[in-house]
């Protein structure tokens, strides 16, 4: 396929993660070939419902790393801390992660074990308990 980008692997909190703390998730990138753009990568909070309950949108490893300097085969390891709003409510939120075009709002296809996603996220099998 023409991907430009596949995410490897991530990491997330073990552990319940309470409204007001803050979320440490690691998501491990590849570049398949040099991407022409600066994406900006997005970590949300779904409901059980699928709805958008928050999260953060930056470019790599707090903006340091540019997708558009990234060359083919480098492996980014991109470090976020999202703080969870003091009033969030219980439960167990899934975990979309992907990356779009700022400029025009176009998510990019994200591949993971060689398969495009569905929506152009990833849904982490673990979501984020909060207690």
């Amino acid at each position: 396929g023409d991907g430009e980008l596949e995410l490897l692997g991530y990491a997330l909190p073990d552990e319940p993660v309470a409204p007001g703390e803050v979320a440490r998730l690691t998501l491990c990138w590849r570049a398949m070939r040099r991407p022409a753009t600066a994406y900006t990568v997005f970590v949300h909070w779904l409901d059980g419902q699928g709805a958008y309950c928050g999260g953060q949108d930056n470019m790599p490893v707090m903006g340091q790393r540019p997708t558009d300097g990234w060359v083919p085969q480098e492996v980014v390891v991109d470090e976020w801390q999202i703080p969870l709003p003091a009033d969030m409510p219980p439960g167990v939120y899934q975990i979309e992660v992907g990356m779009y075009d700022a400029k025009t709002g176009q998510r990019l296809p994200i591949y993971l074990d060689g398969v495009c996603q569905d929506q152009d996220r990833l849904l982490l099998p673990n979501g984020l308990t909060v207690p």
